[in-house]
């Protein structure tokens, strides 16, 4: 079966990039710097400090490295689960992954072979909820492994990010057929077409606090963030850069969105009134996420760094302890550690950053 990465590629080019060992930082600050804040739309011109002074956005203790079976088993995105665990997927292993605080790791295999998961998300009824992009269903996974598919109207329908949401529901995005979807906790499936804007691919999905789902997506040349309420209302916001890509969304400790773009330099920074501000970083993110300190964490695959930035847009960054590792998923934990998965061509490892206090 095709990769429904690839399939999707196929639509939008501009979505490329979808493609215990105790690490030397202790008492690290890392490298730190402020980013001049660009506003776009809506006036806002951002508040990132004064461009060129060294800050200190959080400072490391320590990085702590867990391996997995195998090389295939290459872990993706994460998210915090009800028991206090990290759930994770294994796109290639087709696993849904268990790390403990302990670094203990359990693996549970997908009943549908190849099914290629994508997304993790906690769900309202307190089980975990993952996308499977190459046979277009979601799965639901208790905390004590059960694993339950519901398939979705079509089986190349390449449903990609998954996030909880209103009505009790999860929602996610299909990268085929340009529609938000939402999922009941009893499998109950309706699709909402993205209308007003010609074929966007939506691809990542979050929960806005303003009560509405925000994905970012694509079009051939162009890039945007998208708003949709629960009664399939779309608002569309374009993004200056046409082949930005933007990716991974998630919801800041200042109540805007925050959101990876993975062909550019920058972190985006969208408010619920769809006021854009993009504040630079040193390479482009891949993943992001909010930190058990408050500040937005993510992941510089080709620099082999974890970085985070307070709202502010104060900026440190962190090489990761294995050379050459490329990190991928970021999340925080209950912990108030901040976990990440991470491959090289020979290993494949969960990760823990324990902060300073």
């Amino acid at each position: 079966m095709m990769n429904g990465c690839s399939a999707a590629l196929g639509l939008v080019s501009l979505l490329v990039a979808c493609g215990g060992r105790t690490g030397l930082l202790e008492g690290s600050a890392g490298v730190g710097f402020s980013a001049g804040a660009s506003g776009i739309g809506g006036g806002d011109s951002g508040n990132g400090g004064n461009a060129g002074q060294l800050a200190t956005a959080c400072r490391v203790r320590s990085m702590s490295e867990f391996a997995l079976a195998s090389t295939k088993h290459a872990a993706g995105r994460m998210a915090l689960g009800p028991d206090g665990n990290i759930w994770f997927v294994e796109e290639d292993g087709n696993n849904i992954g268990r790390i403990t605080a302990a670094g203990a790791i359990t693996e549970f295999s997908i009943p549908t072979a190849g099914s290629a998961p994508t997304d993790i998300t906690m769900g309202v009824d307190n089980n975990l909820w993952f996308t499977e992009i190459d046979v277009g269903r979601v799965g639901r996974i208790t905390v004590a492994g059960q694993i339950t598919e519901f398939q979705t109207a079509e089986w190349d329908s390449f449903p990609y990010g998954i996030a909880a949401g209103p009505e009790q529901s999860l929602w996610f995005a299909e990268l085929n057929g340009h529609r938000i979807a939402r999922i009941t906790t009893d499998g109950a499936i309706s699709e909402f077409g993205i209308s007003g804007t010609s074929a966007v691919v939506p691809s990542a999905i979050a929960a806005g606090p303003d009560g509405n789902l925000w994905f970012t997506g694509a079009t051939a040349g162009k890039a945007h963030v998208g708003r949709m309420t629960t009664t399939g209302s779309y608002s569309d916001f374009r993004l200056p850069s046409v082949d930005s890509a933007p990716g991974w969304i998630t919801v800041g400790s200042d109540g805007n969105l925050w959101f990876a773009e993975w062909q550019q330099a920058v972190l985006g920074r969208m408010s619920v009134q769809g006021a854009l501000t993009e504040l630079p970083i040193s390479d482009a993110a891949y993943d992001i996420a909010l930190g058990p300190d408050d500040k937005l964490w993510f992941t510089e695959r080709s620099a082999g760094k974890i970085s985070c930035m307070t709202t502010a847009g104060a900026v440190s960054e962190f090489s990761v302890p294995t050379a050459d590792a490329a990190p991928a998923g970021i999340v925080g934990g209950l912990d108030g550690d901040v976990w990440f998965t991470e491959r090289t061509l020979n290993e494949a490892k969960i990760a823990r950053i324990t902060l300073e206090p």
